[in-house]
């Protein structure tokens, strides 16, 4: 059996995370009030831009329309 030598160490504060930025689609997502909706042209874009809304807490629908999707916030 090997054992580290290791420190426990109490009370020392988490530090905030250094990436705590909103990525594009956040700020996107930050942006669409109830009834906006977001032309995406790919499903990659439009998985990111939901993912980002139902983070938030937002209802979300799509819809795949002609060449792309459509992503509307409806609550």
């Amino acid at each position: 059996m090997i054992i580290m030598n290791l420190k426990i160490e109490k009370n020392i504060p988490i530090p905030t995370p250094s990436n705590s930025r909103p990525s594009g689609w956040g700020l996107v997502a930050d942006e669409m009030q109830v009834g906006d909706s977001v032309f995406c042209n790919n499903n990659s874009d439009r998985g990111s831009l939901y993912n980002a809304l139902t983070y938030r807490k937002a209802k979300v629908t799509c819809r795949k329309i002609d060449k792309g999707y459509r992503v509307w916030r409806i609550g």
